[in-house]
């Protein structure tokens, strides 16, 4: 379920963000809402579920520093694929959506196709982690990559 419902929040959101640079609230609140009533089937706890919240957090603060550099859609998305899949794996995927991103950036700035003022999305950049992320756990390789490394000498 959870697949489904961050899949369908990213992929339509992704290509909202890139096409018109905006995020649909009629796409984000119902995902909010679905991701939290998921959140609270766990009965997890208030604990867990406070820190599941971290990610979001964090990138909130990211975006009250950098004067609205992130859009609170990305936020939002972060708080979302972290009630739903947890707070390490939620920052995995915004570790390699912000690498992405910083590889896009770099990738147009050499070529000298990017504007001073136009801004990176990241949602695009969230979509195609969530992406690789889901394919790593399909492969059953991200708890190699994860830490869970046991080192043999």
């Amino acid at each position: 379920m959870e697949i489904c419902i961050s899949g369908l929040l990213l992929g339509i959101g992704a290509f909202s963000d890139f096409k018109n640079r905006k995020i649909p609230l009629g796409l984000i609140l119902p995902a909010t809402i679905a991701a939290l009533v998921l959140a609270g089937m766990r009965g997890e706890g208030t604990y867990p579920f406070l820190i599941r919240l971290l990610p979001g957090a964090f990138l909130w603060m990211l975006r009250i520093l950098t004067r609205k550099g992130i859009g609170m859609g990305d936020v939002l998305a972060v708080f979302v694929l972290s009630l739903l899949f947890g707070t390490t794996e939620a920052l995995w995927i915004l570790t390699g959506a912000s690498l992405l991103s910083l590889l896009g950036f770099m990738i147009l700035r050499v070529l000298k196709k990017k504007p001073e003022d136009r801004q990176m999305p990241l949602y695009p950049y969230l979509f195609v982690s969530w992406g690789c992320y889901i394919l790593l756990e399909y492969l059953h390789l991200f708890g190699e990559i994860g830490g869970k490394w046991t080192w043999e000498v």
